[in-house]
């Protein structure tokens, strides 16, 4: 590694069908997760995996980012706040 690299500390939830509600809500419950990302597709479904499972509180995020693509899929980037109590 050379002398001017910098190390990025912020840790992303990207939320997509293969990440595990519970693994995904634990590192909202111990403060682990700087954002969370959500890719909207224009396709319903009757059934999924939940993005969180069990949280014990709200947590409060702010909406940082929207991106509408033409084939309908919206990208949502929120900066998480904190966990309420």
């Amino acid at each position: 590694m050379s002398s001017g690299a910098t190390t990025d500390s912020r840790v992303t939830i990207h939320m997509a069908a293969s990440l595990d509600g519970f693994v995904s809500g634990e590192c909202l419950r111990f403060g682990l997760a700087d954002e969370v990302r959500y890719s909207i597709l224009p396709i319903l479904i009757g059934d999924g995996i939940p993005f969180f499972e069990k949280l014990d509180r709200d947590v409060a995020l702010h909406l940082a980012e929207v991106k509408a693509y033409k084939s309908g899929t919206v990208a949502l980037r929120y900066e998480v706040q904190g966990v309420a109590t």
